[in-house]
């Protein structure tokens, strides 16, 4: 990629970012649209991304940084959620028991793992309640 600039005549970040910005565009990469720094206004696609079928089994892994990780999984109906518990203890609540989702993991759980199963289609939003703000999402489709 040859970098000429078009927003600026020195050479400085700026320059570098709006010129690989246009060359996104060119190439049509994620169908990038200007950005401010190169004098317009960024607007994002309203096409729709287009994914493979849903699985039927994922893993969360319950994350000693109290995360869960991933935080979005998508499955498909009668699939599988394999938790795992690494060394510091969580649980999993489904608050305010949403029909279709699994039983909550109530007791501290570290070093193990559970397999939660959703019959359901639904978007399924869970937390930890021994950590405040570490929550996760299934979608079950």
């Amino acid at each position: 990629m040859l970098i000429t600039s078009r927003c600026d005549p020195y050479l400085d970040i700026t320059d570098i970012l709006c010129a690989f910005h246009t060359w996104l565009v060119q190439h049509d990469i994620r169908r990038a649209r200007r950005s401010p720094s190169c004098g317009g206004s960024y607007t994002a696609s309203t096409d729709p991304v287009v994914s493979g079928p849903p699985v039927t089994a994922a893993t969360v892994q319950a994350t000693p940084s109290n995360q869960f990780t991933p935080n979005t999984v998508t499955i498909a109906v009668g699939g599988t959620v394999t938790v795992d518990f690494g060394s510091v203890a969580h649980n999993v609540f489904f608050d305010n028991a949403p029909a279709g989702a699994p039983a909550d993991i109530t007791a501290p759980s570290s070093n193990k793992s559970t397999t939660l199963t959703f019959n359901q289609a639904g978007t399924f939003v869970y937390d930890c309640h021994i950590h405040p703000g570490m929550h996760g999402t299934v979608v079950v489709k």
